[in-house]
């Protein structure tokens, strides 16, 4: 699903008082290596007072900051980031106009350096730095499966979801400063329009074996979240799955049928 893909990396290099290293940052397009210092002289830009170094990284960045004005680590930690579509949209999934592709997913991640370890670099030779850099958004899968009790009394026709109150920003580092709920900019898809009942879509529903609703999986992407918020708050998963329902004698009676049938799946806490 093209989760691991880099299309731009932000490196900053920061002192061990938190302040940015003298011309420690740079932007780099693609997943190749990001060049911060060249020149046989790089090591003239460290001083052995200010060691130990953090090395920061924050790979496809998409938010109102600049980035190349951050000047310390406290400045990265406020730093975030906005993804309206984080929640929806897997590569390859169909749009109704085609397979979408171009999914892109917030990393970041750091390590530290110290001065002996670059002192100890052969002269004018390039000294790789290799910071491992992890997602922002938690992949969350549902499938359904039916108990053999359920199949006798229900027959479903088909299976929509609804993700509500996601969080579309986050801090762009994960120990960045923890945001409250005013400002994670909490929405729903579909989009809370018309009728309360139609704000569902089968489109991040993935059927079963000869698409079959049972089997079926349900993908979304979420961003870190309080699943204990206020209610109003509240983040979870709505299901409208009609049907037939043909009550405790099972399919030997007729049914009634089910223009909607809405289950919530909370996001607990642990």
């Amino acid at each position: 699903l093209n989760e691991n893909r880099i299309s731009t990396a932000d490196v900053f290099i920061f002192k061990h008082d938190g302040t940015l290293n003298p011309d420690g940052y740079a932007h780099g397009e693609g997943s190749g290596p990001v060049t911060v210092y060249s020149g046989s002289n790089w090591l003239d830009n460290f001083s052995e007072d200010d060691a130990p170094f953090s090395v920061y990284v924050v790979a496809n960045y998409k938010g109102s900051a600049t980035l190349s004005s951050v000047t310390s680590l406290d400045d990265l930690k406020a730093v975030t980031a906005t993804d309206k579509d984080i929640v929806y949209f897997f590569e390859g999934m169909n749009t109704g106009n085609g397979a979408f592709s171009g999914k892109s997913f917030l990393m970041d991640g750091h390590t530290e350096v110290d001065y002996a370890t670059l002192a100890a670099a052969p002269d004018g030779q390039v000294y790789d730095i290799s910071v491992p850099v992890r997602r922002a958004a938690a992949k969350v899968e549902l499938t359904l499966q039916f108990s053999d009790d359920w199949k006798t009394k229900y027959a479903a026709s088909n299976l929509l979801a609804q993700v509500v109150n996601y969080a579309t920003v986050t801090p762009a580092l994960a120990d960045g400063n923890p945001l409250d709920a005013s400002r994670l900019g909490y929405q729903s898809t579909p989009d809370n329009g018309g009728a309360a009942e139609d704000n569902f879509t089968g489109g991040f529903v993935t059927r079963g074996a000869n698409g079959a609703i049972e089997g079926s999986t349900v993908r979304f992407y979420a961003y870190v979240n309080r699943w204990d918020e206020l209610v109003e708050n509240e983040t979870m998963l709505l299901i409208d799955l009609p049907g037939t329902y043909y009550g405790e004698d099972g399919q030997q009676q007729a049914g009634e049928n089910y223009a909607h049938n809405f289950y919530k799946i909370p996001f607990i806490g642990n």
